[in-house]
């Protein structure tokens, strides 16, 4: 049996992360021969070679990356039990830690907060919202336990993390009453529609540029966000037209602040996931939360 230094483990942690050696020893406050021989002392042990040397710092390899994940865990885990423990059990249930994705609307976000309230009543909830990118990182390093987004990233992830689809909404063009005057034929229309577009790495972009250059939609970009709220609110204000969700849409559809264009299904929908680690969490009250998300979460307009 492999006696393991975690001493050596964390070494190796903190210098996959920083990306060097140099790095981790400035974080450290060690040498950086020292770092160098303790890294290399854990792949003695462990009979495997877990970092590789390249001009621009280190890379991990096949083995080093399994190692990594556990590490991640580990010591991402045990920051956790430290914060229990000083908590104290009189202080409440850990919060859930949610990832959502900026490009997502309000209304989506709620429904994922009223869900949990009403499985896990008092208990907070701490809510990240960034960039896809930003929301992989964080959950693949356990900064947050489960990640609401447009886009299935846990391939990107590995076999320790799942995603599941909890919501497949018609999306539909909308507009200002004023504006909708001008484009009564939509999408047949014979001037140049202003739209307000998603950022071109979203994955509602792609969509809705194909349905404008199929149904030969001639179009100005008058603004680009992945705000699906600031876009609803543009085209409120008669800056342009946006292809936003049912769901997104429904509050200013009601008041008549904004119009649909166009009638019948655009063939275009807003795709919602979840995606968290497979393994359970050492709190027994979160891991049930988050389980009861996968099994139970659905999103309907």
């Amino acid at each position: 049996m492999i006696s393991l230094n975690y001493h050596h483990l964390y070494y190796f942690w903190t210098t996959a992360k920083a990306g060097s050696v140099t790095k981790a020893s400035e974080q450290l406050l060690l040498a950086q021969p020292t770092m160098s021989l303790q890294i290399r002392q854990l792949e003695t042990a462990l009979g495997k070679k877990l970092l590789e040397r390249h001009r621009d710092g280190v890379r991990l390899t096949e083995d080093g990356k399994i190692a990594f994940e556990y590490c991640e865990r580990i010591f991402t885990q045990g920051e956790a039990l430290l914060a229990t423990l000083k908590r104290g059990a009189a202080a409440g249930p850990p919060p859930l830690r949610l990832g959502v994705s900026r490009s997502l609307s309000r209304e989506i976000v709620m429904r994922v907060l009223s869900f949990v309230a009403a499985r896990r009543p008092g208990a907070p909830v701490t809510v990240f919202e960034g960039a896809a990118a930003d929301l992989q990182d964080r959950l693949s390093r356990h900064i947050v336990d489960v990640a609401v987004t447009d886009s299935d990233f846990s391939v990107n992830l590995g076999a320790d993390y799942v995603g599941k689809l909890v919501a497949t909404i018609p999306v539909i063009f909308i507009a200002s009453p004023r504006l909708k005057n001008a484009l009564k034929s939509f999408p047949r229309v014979a001037v140049p529609i202003p739209m307000l577009l998603r950022m071109p790495e979203n994955p509602l972009r792609k969509g809705v540029e194909d349905y404008l250059i199929r149904n030969k939609v001639r179009f100005t970009i008058a603004a680009e966000s992945d705000d699906s709220d600031l876009l609803r609110s543009l085209a409120a204000a008669g800056q342009g037209v946006a292809a936003v969700s049912l769901l997104n849409a429904g509050d200013d559809l009601s008041s008549g602040r904004v119009v649909q264009l166009g009638k019948g299904a655009t063939g275009l929908n807003r795709h919602v996931w979840i995606v968290a680690s497979r393994h359970e969490h050492p709190d027994a009250g979160l891991s049930a939360a988050i389980a009861q998300l996968f099994d139970k979460l659905t999103i309907r307009k």
